[in-house]
């Protein structure tokens, strides 16, 4: 049936083809000074905005052929070569490209085909760059009580951020955004804040032995009960910095 179907379809074509032209349906023609019929030797010919209505043209080298804005209409390009030639805005209505090569072509909307496009186009769509977050952003999600040793939070996005109980020894948060984070009771030793913003931070029964805060901005942040970069504990009134528990 697929095949009866096809014999058809070709059979209208032709018949339409002797409706509106039929002397070219049989005829050698001369375009643009080129030999126009099967077979015919057009590589790289230019036939920008040509009147191919019905050319026949089965088994013709077309690669890399200009037949941008050409009147291809029922035209027969079965068989032809036509990989890297320039289709773009010609008019293929009824058209036949059974068997064509059109590896490389650029087909009429502007798109290229695939090498393995064979009697029609297999467009090749330009990949989609992926957008990808320049900086982690985990701002308000829960990681409480997790292991995050070594963790790399450079730059990263952590407003609101809940580290409560969360193991996060040696992990790195330089120029991070911790404003409002929770990191109550977490285990930071030898965590590196340089640069980072923990503004209103809780840091409240934090170990924060031997870790770095240099040019860090500590405003609001609650040290109560924590233990500070040298060992001492910080005293309840410890907001912004870390006042040592008397003895």
């Amino acid at each position: 049936m697929g095949l009866y179907k096809t014999k058809v379809l070709i059979l209208l074509r032709f018949i339409i083809c002797l409706f509106l032209c039929p002397v070219s349906c049989f005829c050698l023609t001369i375009v643009n000074g080129y030999k126009i019929a099967p077979r015919s030797q057009l590589k790289k010919a230019d036939l920008y905005n040509a009147d191919l209505t019905n050319a026949q043209l089965q088994y013709a080298d077309l690669s890399e052929a200009n037949l941008s804005e050409a009147q291809l209409q029922c035209a027969n390009l079965s068989n032809a070569d036509l990989r890297g030639a320039d289709l773009k805005n010609a008019d293929i209505a009824l058209t036949i490209f059974d068997g064509a090569k059109l590896g490389g072509a650029l087909w009429v909307n502007g798109l290229y085909c695939r090498k393995n496009s064979i009697g029609f186009c297999r467009f090749i769509y330009k990949a989609k760059k992926k957008i990808t977050k320049k900086y982690i952003d985990l701002k308000g999600k829960n990681l409480s009580q997790q292991n995050l040793d070594d963790s790399n939070y450079t730059k990263a996005d952590l407003r609101g951020t809940n580290f409560w109980k969360a193991s996060l020894q040696s992990a790195k948060f330089f120029k991070a955004k911790l404003q409002g984070a929770c990191l109550k009771s977490s285990n930071l030793h030898k965590a590196d804040f340089t640069q980072a913003n923990l503004q209103g931070t809780d840091l409240r029964w934090a170990n924060l032995k031997d870790a770095k805060f240099d040019d860090a901005l500590l405003d609001r942040v609650r040290l109560e009960g924590a233990i500070w970069i040298d060992g001492t504990k910080c005293a309840k009134k410890s907001i912004g910095k870390c006042i040592p528990v008397s003895e």
